[in-house]
């Protein structure tokens, strides 16, 4: 799996911009489509909402509406998805 875009601008309770992008591939390089990626805080307190999407034909899961709701300060999110 691998981060096609990060968010460089956050700000509590609206939408990451720009919108973060996952793109999965298996152990053979292949993009897989159609499977359900989760975002999830791993470092720092606080909720994400719209934390779930769906990969394209493309194998990019595209995180619409991602936000974080919660105190200052730094945050580790990490992204995660069925065995691909």
């Amino acid at each position: 799996m691998t981060i096609g875009q990060q968010p460089t601008n956050v700000t509590n309770g609206a939408a990451f911009s720009p919108v973060p992008t996952v793109t999965v591939k298996d152990a053979n390089n292949n993009v897989v489509p159609s499977t359900s990626v989760t975002a999830t805080i791993t470092t720092g307190t606080g909720i994400l909402t719209n934390a779930t999407a769906t990969t394209n034909a493309s194998g990019v899961a595209t995180f619409t509406g991602l936000s974080l709701t919660g105190t200052a300060g730094t945050f580790v999110i990490t992204f995660s998805a069925g065995s691909a």
